[in-house]
């Protein structure tokens, strides 16, 4: 590890003293886009942007959109998309379909342009690759977690995970770090969600009312009071009044 930093360094230096020898005339990387934006909605994640500077550079080479899941970690981001000099246009849309309901994933959209394979102001490491604008100036800060459309089929909710158990491997590997929540799924469009203990202690009231089959608690009580391990009761009821409930367990 030591030796690769030491070569990493000298590489950068080298790389410096190139640009430095020529002027600081050496291929410029694409920018990056002017506008994007990140939706989760119930069929996936829909990423929309616009770069019409990258486009209309000679050697554009298209878009590449970076995903990671959670936010353990800032570097394992894998490539969703990967495109070529063709894709260009007013603005462009794509939709993430390989996403888990509750997970939380994070995005970045990168223009690419190739450097002249004959361009002498380029170092010769560096003639007839990719260069990719920036992820610098678009922080991804934000995650998002998709959701499902709702259904009217009250016997199909779930709760998830059940058992919740902060500490499961599964569970953190896919969520952020705040893993103090519990998500009900197959919900209908509106209902109510009443949480009680098992001996009927009314614990949390949640109004679900939004274009989504999903909903999240974050194990807090009505008293903003952190709640402890053990059974609890969740109650769903629609306003035509029809009831069901599901019963979980929170392990602390």
């Amino acid at each position: 590890w030591i030796s690769m930093g030491i070569d990493s360094v000298m590489l950068s230096a080298w790389r410096a003293k190139w640009n430095y020898d020529h002027n600081y005339d050496i291929p410029q990387a694409p920018p990056s886009p002017s506008s994007v934006e990140i939706v989760a909605q119930p069929d996936g994640v829909q990423i929309k942007w616009s770069d019409s500077d990258a486009e209309v550079m000679s050697n554009f080479e298209g878009y590449r959109i970076m995903r990671r899941i959670t936010d353990a970690d800032t570097v394992n981001y894998s490539p969703i998309y990967d495109s070529d000099a063709s894709d260009k246009g007013a603005e462009h849309t794509f939709k993430d379909t390989d996403v888990r309901v509750g997970a939380v994933y994070y995005y970045y959209i990168q223009a690419k342009a190739r450097i002249g394979q004959n361009d002498m102001n380029a170092d010769p490491t560096t003639r007839g690759k990719l260069m990719y604008s920036s992820r610098a100036l678009f922080p991804n800060y934000d995650y998002v977690r998709p959701t499902r459309l709702p259904q009217d089929d009250m016997t199909q909710i779930r709760v998830v995970p059940n058992p919740f158990n902060i500490d499961d491997p599964a569970f953190t590997a896919n969520n952020n770090s705040n893993q103090r929540f519990i998500t009900f799924v197959n919900l209908p469009a509106v209902c109510t969600i009443r949480i009680y203990t098992e001996n009927g202690d009314l614990v949390k009231t949640i109004d679900h009312n939004r274009n989504a089959g999903t909903e999240t608690w974050d194990l807090f009580n009505n008293n903003q009071q952190s709640v402890f391990s053990g059974v609890y009761i969740a109650v769903f009821q629609k306003p035509s009044g029809e009831v069901t409930y599901q019963k979980f367990i929170i392990v602390r």
